[in-house]
């Protein structure tokens, strides 16, 4: 088998030019050797019994500070150096001894061999050069030398010195591939925690960290939803770019891929289908050169089927929910209904308890309304309605609404609900009774303000609203005394209602 190069480069120093034509002529020998070279890499020989030559790159230097110079350039441009051969006693410049030195000081990888005739340096001199856990790294022979021992060493430094390097590159494989799986693992961890609903927002995330994991800058997660249209989420070039998925599965390979709902690396890009039960849902899509032949594939499997059950969760998290707020919403005005109200405020009633704040409920009428349905029939009265849900969703949304902080205003959702025919609740979370007053006033003179059109005519609405407040001091309750609570609030804004319709309607009355 053919030997995998990674640098055949050797560094030679000697002050005899004798010593340096040999290196040329064994270690480096004319291209009419060429086919004998490449022979050898493809572990083949020349003829029976004969073993193909290696050619190794030479750098040729008379003296220590010379080769010093040189080896600094190539390493400056990238280039590495394997081996050197150096001589120790050169006159007019530095020694071998601190020639090995600097040249470990520039690259302290390269092997070096010791090739001289006597020396004023001692071997363990030189061994202190090389740390304990790198003798191996040192040859020690004299001169005269043989060719055959020459090129013998040098195959075994330069042969060392790249399974060395293979070897470092596997082992940071290794650690890349333990670093991913620790990564995929705390994905994993993570995803399995985040509620399901929110999957369009953890995506991107996702996404983001999965191309840190495989070093990569460019990739999208696309996502097919069969209500909205789809959710696309692009980093890099595909930041700006929503490809369809015919761009990604319109090859043969990548339609093979989601038929048999398997990972495809092909050249530089990595292609997961998003395959569930009732078809692909969507895809993530990778671009790295290279990709193909360093991903993990295993470890991405496991990550993508995580993916492919969070977005299973997710879609009957939702049909759940979609079934609940079905239960607890007015078809007409999109608020929230009279069960949700009862079940709602027993809740609120029960944490304002706890955290001892406080909390207002707003009972608001339309007044007059039967003759709107009178008039103009109940499609009008219809109209309005949905025209004052509008008004309410948009009141207990803008906690800016009064200009008022949120402290004063409540830190925690409002809630508007239809409580019957034209008759409207809000509870206000954590908000007292002069903040609740500026709401409802608020709220008052935007129904009044709103232009409400029945055949071409310019209707008026005006809406009374009772206010009743309290500051919940602390402790636990009972679940008949939270009830008992309740009631009172709402009667009390009911009462507070009443006084309002019965003093000239279209205003707001407060009762403590």
């Amino acid at each position: 088998m053919a030997e995998k190069w990674t640098t055949r480069t050797i560094v030679c120093v000697d002050d005899e030019q004798g010593v340096l034509d040999s290196y040329r002529q064994v270690l480096s020998p004319p291209e009419t050797d060429a086919v004998a070279d490449i022979l050898a890499l493809a572990g083949e020989t020349e003829g029976p019994g004969t073993v193909a030559r290696t050619r190794f790159d030479l750098i040729i230097a008379d003296a220590g500070e010379k080769a010093v110079s040189e080896v600094r350039k190539l390493l400056d441009n990238n280039g590495r150096v394997a081996a050197a051969f150096v001589d120790m006693r050169m006159p007019g410049g530095i020694d071998g001894f601190e020639t090995i030195r600097q040249l470990r000081e520039l690259d302290d990888s390269i092997h070096c061999a010791v090739v001289t005739a006597y020396t004023d340096r001692s071997v363990t001199q030189i061994r202190e050069l090389f740390p304990e856990n790198h003798q191996d790294e040192l040859l020690y022979f004299k001169k005269p030398f043989s060719p055959e021992e020459l090129e013998q060493s040098a195959l075994n430094l330069v042969s060392s010195w790249n399974r060395k390097r293979q070897l470092g590159e596997q082992l940071r494989a290794i650690e890349k591939n333990k670093q991913g799986l620790a990564q995929i693992l705390h994905a994993v961890s993570t995803l399995s925690r985040v509620p399901p609903h929110s999957v369009h927002y953890l995506l991107p995330g996702v996404l983001v960290q999965l191309l840190a994991m495989v070093e990569a800058d460019d990739g999208f997660v696309l996502l097919r939803d069969n209500e909205d249209g789809g959710f696309h989420s692009g980093v890099g070039r595909f930041d700006k770019q929503k490809p369809a998925m015919e761009m990604v599965c319109g090859a043969a390979d990548m339609e093979d891929a989601i038929n048999k709902n398997r990972l495809l690396t092909r050249d530089d890009c990595c292609f997961m289908p998003l395959k569930l039960k009732d078809g692909v849902r969507g895809c993530i899509f990778i671009e790295r050169k290279g990709i193909a032949e360093t991903l993990d594939l295993p470890l991405m499997n496991l990550f993508r089927n995580q993916i492919v059950h969070l977005l299973l969760t997710s879609i009957y998290h939702n049909e759940v929910n979609a079934r609940e707020e079905e239960a607890i919403t007015d078809p007409l005005t999109g608020l929230f209904n009279r069960r949700f109200l009862l079940k709602r405020l027993r809740e609120e009633i029960s944490r304002s308890n706890r955290s001892q704040q406080w909390l207002s409920v707003l009972m608001i009428d339309l007044d007059d309304f039967k003759r709107i349905n009178d008039t103009y029939g109940h499609d009008a009265g219809d109209g309005v309605l949905e025209e004052v849900g509008k008004i309410m969703r948009l009141a207990v949304r803008d906690y800016d609404l009064v200009g008022q902080s949120l402290k004063q205003i409540g830190e925690l959702d409002q809630f508007a609900i239809r409580y019957g025919g034209e008759e409207f609740c809000i509870i206000l979370l954590n908000t007292d009774q002069d903040a609740a007053l500026i709401v409802a006033e608020r709220i008052r003179k935007k129904i009044a303000a709103q232009k409400y059109i029945f055949s071409g005519r310019a209707v008026k609405i005006t809406a009374s609203t009772g206010i009743h407040s309290q500051l919940f001091k602390g402790g636990e309750r009972e679940e008949t005394e939270v009830d008992a609570e309740m009631t009172t609030i709402i009667n009390k804004a009911d009462e507070a209602l009443y006084q309002a319709k019965n003093s000239g309607k279209n205003k707001v009355v407060v009762l403590p």
